[in-house]
């Protein structure tokens, strides 16, 4: 215990305070913004995104019941005694019925990843609960033990902060107290 702390401003505590309390209302602000476009993203998961790729199969379902039966009466036609080759009405219908099961594949892969987001994203806000806990609690706790150490370092130095300082730090003491 015999070393001194050699402090030589009491205006660095007081900055590096402010430095802090600007940091972490930095990273409130960072944490609400990707905590609402997490919960965004969760909502089109859940709602738009498999609405949207419904709407698309049955749409392609459509198209692809049209394309059969234009097909299938292509293929009862007879022109002057012969049958007609069909050729572009069965790769229409072909096409169509290749879409049909792509879009079948989005549906699910929407069902997939709406539920592997999900868990991703309960992990991500356990995590940012925690460091917003980090935030509130140990931040704060550091915030107030620089507050005890600049009052302490004034009233031994005795000397204080010039009041623009203080209201730079954004400390809760008015000129008075000091």
């Amino acid at each position: 215990m015999g070393e001194s702390a050699n402090i030589t401003s009491v205006e660095a505590i007081a900055n590096l305070q402010a430095g802090l309390r600007t940091q972490r209302d930095r990273a409130s602000q960072v944490l609400d913004t990707y905590k609402r476009e997490m919960h965004r993203v969760v909502q089109w998961f859940e709602g738009d995104l498999p609405l949207t790729w419904k709407q698309e199969l049955r749409r392609r379902y459509e198209q692809m019941s049209e394309s059969r039966t234009e097909y299938e009466n292509c293929k009862l036609r007879t022109v002057a005694g012969q049958r007609s080759s069909c050729f572009e009405e069965k790769k229409k219908y072909e096409r169509a019925k290749k879409r049909l099961q792509e879009g079948e594949r989005k549906v699910e892969n929407v069902k997939t990843w709406s539920r592997k987001y999900a868990e991703e994203a309960e992990e991500c806000r356990g995590r940012l609960g925690k460091f917003q806990g980090v935030l509130d609690n140990d931040l704060e706790k550091s915030l107030a033990l620089l507050e005890r150490t600049i009052q302490s370092l004034e009233k031994y130095l005795g000397q204080s902060v010039s009041p623009a300082d203080s209201e730079s730090t954004g400390s809760s003491r008015s000129a008075e107290e000091r």
